[in-house]
């Protein structure tokens, strides 16, 4: 028996124009994915200097285990920590999968942090320069829930005269 070589040849351009002139077309495939990844906490003997900041901590960890959906929300400021501290409470709490940013009485850029219910609020005045800097202990932050939805309609009045059919 002879050995035949075949070219194989895969993707887009590799199958002949349909005589509809249609082409093979797909969406490119992601290529990377983004996964979670642990934040990174100083050993314990290079905290030392962070009182604040273990402290801080100890207090949202407090708040965590009590906190209730529907309870308003905890804030704590982060104003009164120096840097070595502050990065700390960065390090510890990360960046979780949610961001917001609000634009309206008063500028907001809304962080999630790598536990659920934390998040990070960063107030901002006309010149976008920081004027508060907090954590909220909360199912959704203070300014989503009092700023985001007030001109929001409670109740939609829709006539079913126009709507296609099958629309449910």
């Amino acid at each position: 028996m002879n050995k035949i070589e075949i070219p194989v040849v895969v993707g887009p351009g590799s199958q002949p124009v349909d005589e509809d002139g249609m082409e093979l077309d797909y969406m490119q495939m992601p290529s990377g994915m983004s996964t979670y990844s642990m934040p990174v906490i100083p050993e314990p003997e290079e905290i030392s200097g962070a009182e604040d900041a273990m402290a801080l901590l100890g207090k949202i960890q407090a708040e965590l285990a009590t906190y209730q959906v529907g309870q308003p929300a905890v804030v704590v400021t982060l104003e009164d920590l120096d840097s070595r501290n502050l990065d700390l409470v960065n390090q510890a709490l990360g960046s979780g999968e949610v961001s917001v940013q609000y634009h309206g009485e008063v500028d907001a850029r809304i962080q999630e942090s790598v536990l659920a219910g934390v998040w990070r609020v960063k107030y901002f005045d006309d010149d976008a320069r920081l004027t508060s800097d907090t954590l909220e202990v909360a199912a959704v932050p203070r300014i989503c829930r009092r700023h985001v939805f007030n001109r929001a309609a409670h109740r939609v009045e829709m006539s079913r005269e126009g709507m296609s059919a099958g629309v449910l």
